[in-house]
């Protein structure tokens, strides 16, 4: 089967942002059976999601760690602001991304998170080995307790080139902790896709 260019509703994985209904009225010990085993049992969910391109894999990864390229895209997907930084040094990059993003956030979300967060964002990626380039990511929200790290990849793919990453998002918070982390997980997933159909269509307008 020939290799096709992934459109935004098949970058997205399956997942229902929380809300309301989500949270079942607490039991004669009040606890909600949906927040049972959350304190001290984090999710451990990890989200592996892909995108391919019609594009050679240095193209993408030029525009994936050009700093005035990444701020128009976080401004163009509705973030508040954005500045990015790259250091460039015997071919690794590492990108410092700090971004103002505003959330609607559930009511019981919102006890323990604001709706604008501003988010420190540092991307690590290697040198090319063999036409591939890996890395790591790592996210904080500011005064929230909210972190999330990945790894990804870019490699070669037919006449394109294929990106991977798998998230994962952890939460200090006591009780609800894994509530936070199944509405953060969701958030960044929503926000990958984004990104991904962003750059697609970025391809098609700039081939």
């Amino acid at each position: 089967m020939a290799d096709r260019e992934l459109g935004h509703n098949d970058a997205r994985q399956a997942f229902e942002p929380l809300n309301e209904a989500d949270l079942a009225p607490p039991d004669d010990n009040g606890t909600s059976p949906n927040l049972a085993g959350f304190a001290g049992d984090p999710t451990d969910k990890e989200t592996r999601m892909e995108q391919k391109y019609n594009a050679p894999a240095d193209k993408v990864f030029a525009l994936l760690t050009d700093p005035k390229w990444l701020e128009a895209r976080s401004l163009a997907l509705g973030e508040l602001s954005a500045s990015v930084k790259a250091k460039k040094s015997a071919g690794k990059v590492v990108l410092t991304m700090q971004r103002r993003v505003r959330r609607d956030l559930p009511s019981l979300v919102a006890r323990v998170m604001s709706p604008e967060s501003d988010l420190v964002f540092e991307e690590t990626w290697s040198a090319e080995a063999d036409g591939v380039r890996s890395g790591t990511l790592s996210m904080d929200a500011i005064g929230q307790p909210v972190k999330m790290t990945a790894g990804f990849e870019l490699a070669p793919s037919g006449k394109g080139c294929v990106y991977r990453i798998t998230h994962k998002c952890k939460s200090s918070v006591p009780l609800i902790g894994g509530v936070v982390e199944k509405f953060a997980q969701s958030q960044v997933e929503a926000g990958c896709a984004d990104e991904f159909a962003y750059l697609v269509d970025y391809l098609k307008k700039n081939k």
